[in-house]
Order: C-alpha cells, then sequence, then structure tokens
C-alpha cells in the first residue's frame, strides 16, 4: 500500500495548489474591479496568458507567490498609468476625469532689461598698421609677435646705406651755397662801399664844372679848362652808374643763392625724414599683433611691416538686431554688456552705435572698463544689456507657449492669453520671456509647469506659490 500512497499524493498536491491559485486570482480581480477613484476611470486587471500559466505550474509554492505578488505590483502601476487618460487630440485630452498637480506664479508688472546672448570680435581703440614709406631691405627685427612694447622702442630696422649717402651729398651742396652766399655778402658791401666812394668822387666833379662855368661866365678861365672838368664829371657819372648796375646784380645773385639753399635745405630734410623712416619704432605703449616680414626681405613702399595695437584700449564690436532696438531713445549709455573670461565677468560700455542698419543688424562697439587679456580678432560670447522696459511682466520659458501664449490660472482652469514678446532676459543661469498684454493684470496667476496638453478650460490642481 504504501506506493500507491505515493503515487496519488504529487497529482493531489498539483491539484490543491491550482484550486488556491485560481481562488486567489478570482480574489485579486474582484477586488481590481472594485478599486475606483473620483479622479481615475475603472482597472480592470488582465488575466494571466499561457506562458505565464505554464511558467506558474512549475514553481513551488513560494515561488508562485512571489510571481503572483510581482504580477499585481505590476498591474497596479498599470492602472496608476492609465488613470484620468483619454483621447488625445488638438490643444488637450478629451475623456479625461483627472486635474493635473502644477506650479503657477503670480505676476507682477516691474521695469525689465532684456538681454540678448551675441558674438562680439575684440578689437583695440588704438591699433597701428605700420607701413613701409621706402623701398629697402629688412635689416634688423628686434620684437616678437605678441610681445609687449614701449612707445619709442625699435621695433625694425630698413637699410639706409644709400640714403646715408645722399644725404652727406645733400649737406655738401649745402654747406657750397652757404659759402657762396657768404662771398656774395661781402662783395655786395664791397659794391655798395664803392658806390659810395664813387657818388662823393661825382659831387666833387660835379661842384668843379660849377665853378668853371662860373668863372668862364666871368672870362677868368679858359674855355679848355672848362671843357676838360665837364669831361670829367661826365666820366665819373658812368663809374657811379656802372657801381650801381653791380649793387643791383648783388642783390639779385643773393636772391638766387638764398632760392638754392632752400631747396637744397628742403632736399636734406626730405632725405633725413626717409633716413627716419628706416628705423621703425613703436608708436605707443602696446603689444605687438602681428609681423609681416622678415629678416632680409626685400620690401616695396606701402608694404606692411608691424601691427600694434593698445591692450589697455580693448572692446568688443558686434550687431545687434534691428528689431530688439525699436522703440529705443538713443539711450547709449543704457546699453551695456558684459562676458565671461577664465571664468571671470567683465561689463563693457557701449561707445559706438551705427545709425544706419545692414543686413537687419546694427553695428556697436563696447568697450571693456577695466583691464583685460585677450588676444585681438578673437570672438567672444557676450550678453547685451538693453534699456529697461517699464511695466511689463517676465515669465520663465516654460510658461511660454507657441513664442506668443501663455495660460492664466482661473478657477482651477487654464485660460490661455495672447502676449507681446518684447525680449529675454536670464534669471540664475535660466531664460525667462519679457513681454506684455493688455488682457494680464497684476496679481494674474501664471502656468509655471510646463504641460504638453495644456488647452484653455483644461483643470488643473493649485498649490499656489507666489513669485518672490
Amino acid at each position: 500500500m504504501k506506493p500507491v500512497v505515493y503515487k496519488f499524493a504529487i497529482p493531489l498536491t498539483v491539484i490543491l495548489v491550482g484550486v488556491l491559485v485560481v481562488f486567489w486570482l478570482n480574489q485579486t480581480a474582484s477586488t481590481a474591479k472594485r478599486v475606483t477613484s473620483s479622479n481615475a476611470t475603472t482597472v480592470v486587471a488582465p488575466e494571466l496568458t499561457d506562458a505565464q500559466k505554464a511558467k506558474l505550474e512549475k514553481m513551488t509554492p513560494e515561488e508562485q507567490k512571489a510571481f503572483l505578488a510581482k504580477l499585481q505590483q505590476q498591474n497596479n502601476e498599470s492602472s496608476q498609468t492609465k488613470r484620468g487618460s483619454g483621447f488625445s487630440g488638438r490643444g488637450g485630452r478629451f475623456g479625461a476625469t483627472t486635474s493635473a498637480t502644477v506650479e503657477t506664479m503670480t505676476i507682477w508688472p516691474d521695469s525689465w532689461s532684456a538681454q540678448l546672448i551675441l558674438f562680439g570680435k575684440t578689437f583695440s581703440y588704438q591699433q597701428r598698421n605700420i607701413l613701409s614709406r621706402l623701398s629697402s631691405e629688412v635689416t634688423q627685427l628686434e620684437v616678437n609677435a605678441g610681445q609687449r612694447v614701449k612707445a619709442g622702442q625699435l621695433l625694425l630696422k630698413l637699410d639706409d646705406d644709400d640714403l646715408q649717402r645722399s644725404l652727406k651729398q645733400a649737406q655738401n651742396q649745402l654747406s657750397s651755397i652757404d659759402a657762396q652766399i657768404r662771398l656774395q655778402k661781402l662783395q655786395a658791401e664791397a659794391d655798395q662801399k664803392s658806390l659810395q666812394i664813387e657818388e662823393k668822387l661825382l659831387a666833387i666833379q660835379a661842384a668843379s664844372v660849377k665853378r668853371y662855368e662860373n668863372l668862364n661866365n666871368l672870362q677868368l678861365s679858359s674855355s679848355n679848362d672848362y671843357e676838360a672838368t665837364l669831361m670829367a664829371y661826365q666820366n665819373q657819372l658812368k663809374s657811379v652808374q656802372s657801381q650801381q648796375l653791380a649793387v643791383a646784380r648783388q642783390a639779385d645773385e643773393m636772391a638766387q643763392l638764398i632760392t638754392q639753399k632752400n631747396e637744397q635745405q628742403l632736399a636734406v630734410e626730405e632725405l633725413q625724414s626717409q633716413l627716419k623712416d628706416a628705423t621703425i619704432e613703436a608708436p605707443f605703449d602696446g603689444v605687438i599683433a602681428s609681423i609681416a616680414v622678415t629678416l632680409g626681405d626685400e620690401i616695396s613702399q606701402g608694404e606692411p611691416l608691424i601691427t600694434i595695437y593698445d591692450d589697455s584700449l580693448l572692446g568688443l564690436e558686434t550687431k545687434i538686431p534691428v528689431n530688439q532696438l525699436r522703440g529705443l531713445n538713443s539711450a547709449n549709455q543704457q546699453i551695456y554688456a558684459f562676458t565671461d573670461l577664465a571664468g571671470q565677468q567683465h561689463n563693457l560700455q557701449l561707445s559706438d552705435l551705427d545709425s544706419l542698419a545692414s543686413g537687419g543688424a546694427v553695428a556697436a562697439k563696447f568697450r571693456f572698463i577695466t583691464p583685460v587679456t585677450i588676444t585681438l580678432g578673437e570672438h567672444q560670447a557676450m550678453t547685451v544689456v538693453l534699456p529697461p522696459q517699464n511695466n511689463v511682466f517676465a515669465v520663465p520659458a516654460s510658461s511660454l507657449y507657441e513664442n506668443k501664449l501663455v495660460y492664466k490660472v482661473e478657477q482651477q482652469q487654464l485660460v490661455d492669453t495672447v502676449v507681446n514678446v518684447t525680449g529675454q532676459t536670464l534669471i540664475d543661469g535660466n531664460t525667462w520671456y519679457i513681454f506684455d498684454s493688455s488682457d494680464i493684470k497684476a496679481g494674474d496667476q501664471i502656468l509655471v509647469t510646463r504641460l504638453p496638453n495644456a488647452s484653455r478650460g483644461l483643470k488643473v490642481s493649485v498649490p499656489v506659490k507666489e513669485a518672490s
């Protein structure tokens, strides 16, 4: 009889377990069908699949209990997900019976400044592109790109041997002219003295002629003496006239020499200037931005040599969209900017704002208020802060829909409201939108939580939290 007992014990155990499982499933389904909520639709427990039933039959009672508990937990989670679900349509969900819990903010009009994230190019308010004024060879190069220099410091030198020789010749010619002028002055002084002597002799001869004329009239002298005296007077008169011509000629020759000297002096000064151009010095304290030549290069007049800039007068130049400047009253001093360099914020003030737009934007230049270290020509992200707008509102980005709608919350329902966005700003690194609207009033509650199914009339649950 013992073998018979073992033969029927195993089937009876399986049958007993099966009865218990069926009873438990019926109880679970009955309980699940009774689970309802005022905010949820009815949840029906799913039946076991054939695969699950087959798997269950191979388990021990303890394993079956754990397996069924896991299925029940999954069913509960699934029912929670399905609560409030319904047909999803444009602008909302239909058939939902629950209200989403959302966050709102109480909005108040205030003064807000729009902020624009732009890119600016580094430039210097004092920058010099040094060009060669000579055609020559680079014989000295004393600096490197990026090197800081002082005003008057030697940067490079061009070959000036030919200029030195030309200058020496010009100076010698100038000295020769100076010598001729000195001789001319001496000759003029001598001629002037000779003229004075000749004029005195002429006066003596004139007196002799007068005396012999009176004696001849009184017949106290012979006519021969009178004629001889008259002839001597005429000869002396010729001498005076000849000396007067010599004096006049000396003045003309002196004028010519002075003209030659002036022309030669200009030639000397021009060569001296060219000689100075062969030595390139720093025009101001600054930094060498770039060097366009190397030692031994043959360059032509007008070719670039070195670019230098004053790194204490740096700024960023950018373009501001025209639509961001509409309505502004040229309030240049109220527009400023800031940028981050090596983890440190630096402020900039607006220095120039073009009056003409190009390509839908206006060129603007901003100057760093404090000295900075930045490479010339580098592009840098910057934030431009526009003048404040009065009596406007600001909401976080999650509150704005389609760039023109916000939702007010009235009596636990959403009310879509059209707004006019006038700019953006940053608060704690987050984007906020600035807008005005005649349909928004002080104290209105605005939806903050981003809802994918936001629509007019959607019921929500609001734990009110006023914005600070």
